[in-house]
């Protein structure tokens, strides 16, 4: 993905790309000693990509103010948190937390567990 590659060369160690309803993509720079620097390298393969697919939300029932950041702030819990979590795993976690701000009958209920997000 261009936009990566140009985030990667400016210095960026993961770079996380909201796609909207189309889902993310993640990637893992290719630089082994920047890799280092960071809190997860041992857990993210040096130029490992992915995308991770959006959960669906009824029809309808779609308010995406305020996805993006969700998305963002669930790989950054799932990243800094989850010392186990692989990239997908990450990936995936966040995706949920989108979802989860998106459907309007579940944005503003708490879930006190991941399995509440996949009801």
């Amino acid at each position: 993905h261009v936009v990566a590659a140009a985030l990667h060369k400016q210095g960026c160690a993961v770079v996380l790309l909201s796609l909207g309803s189309k889902g993310s993509y993640l990637s893992v720079t290719s630089d082994e000693a920047r890799l280092r620097n960071c809190p997860f390298k041992n857990r993210y393969k040096p130029q490992s990509t992915i995308r991770i697919p959006a959960f669906a939300v009824k029809d309808g029932n779609v308010n995406a103010n305020g996805a993006g950041d969700a998305l963002f702030a669930g790989f950054c819990f799932a990243a800094a948190t989850l010392p186990e979590a692989t990239l997908e795993q990450a990936g995936t976690f966040a995706s949920l937390v989108a979802r989860q701000r998106c459907d309007i009958e579940t944005r503003d209920t708490p879930a006190h567990n991941a399995k509440q997000l996949y009801e």
